[in-house]
């Protein structure tokens, strides 16, 4: 009788990780061996963080005439939140 292995699979996994390498994917799933992690400089964290002050909750225009008008992500957001929590009757 032959034994039944599950295998726990991500979709990270499925997504990257098959489509770039499937010895690397394999030796994953299998065997538990992960590919080594690449740090990222602080550098990339730092800037990320200065746009995300300089351009959240600000309207595209505030920044570049050259847009057109498109509120950011976190603008839509809060003003979604606002007007479910307004009634208007």
């Amino acid at each position: 009788m032959t034994e039944t292995k599950n295998y726990k699979l991500t979709p990270s996994d499925l997504t990257f990780l098959y489509s770039g390498c499937k010895h690397c994917f394999a030796l994953k799933v299998k065997h538990g061996i992960r590919q080594p992690s690449i740090p990222i400089p602080g550098i990339f964290s730092t800037i990320s963080s200065l746009q995300k002050d300089l351009y959240s909750d600000k309207r595209t225009e505030e920044f570049c005439n050259e847009i057109p008008p498109v509120l950011s992500p976190a603008f839509r957001l809060r003003w979604a939140r606002v007007r479910q929590s307004v009634s208007f009757n």
